[in-house]
């Protein structure tokens, strides 16, 4: 065998195998955990709260920065509703991914430090940088990657 035929099957045994992602797999939002979490800023950054539920599997919940804890995607869509309608919308988010650890084959764990800007007050006025850490728990069901805990 070729050392090309050899690199060749080597990258189809490991796609196979979920070591590697096709280069189409990793365009898609939930294709990679990495992607899930890239995908929840851009869904923020648009103020789209249902973009940002669509990440989150059913049964999911949320604890946000205050402590409040919501369960289900249904209720985390309503609550980014109401946080973009006080003053959230066409606030910045971002993620900056502090260590991303693959506990199991179909479960990892993404800790980031996450930061808001640019968000409004109920009387328009601007609000200060809000920022803080977050842990996100994703799992592959489907072979899709989705947020089943986010605190």
């Amino acid at each position: 065998m070729t050392k090309a035929a050899f690199s060749s099957l080597l990258l189809i045994l490991s796609i196979g195998l979920g070591l590697a992602e096709p280069a189409a797999a990793r365009d898609e939002p939930d294709a990679t955990p990495d992607a899930v979490v890239e995908s929840y800023v851009n869904a923020w950054n648009r103020s789209d709260a249902a973009g940002i539920a669509a990440l989150f599997e059913a049964q999911s919940d949320l604890i946000t920065p205050t402590g409040y804890r919501l369960q289900g995607a249904k209720a985390i869509e309503e609550f980014y509703v109401q946080a973009f309608s006080i003053g959230y919308s066409g606030s910045k988010g971002s993620f900056d991914v502090l260590q991303t650890r693959r506990i199991a084959p179909d479960v990892t764990i993404i800790d980031c430090h996450w930061r808001i800007v640019d968000a409004k007050k109920p009387d328009g006025s601007g609000r200060d940088q809000e920022d803080g850490l977050a842990i996100a728990v994703l799992a592959k069901t489907f072979g899709h990657w989705k947020l089943v805990a986010l605190r």
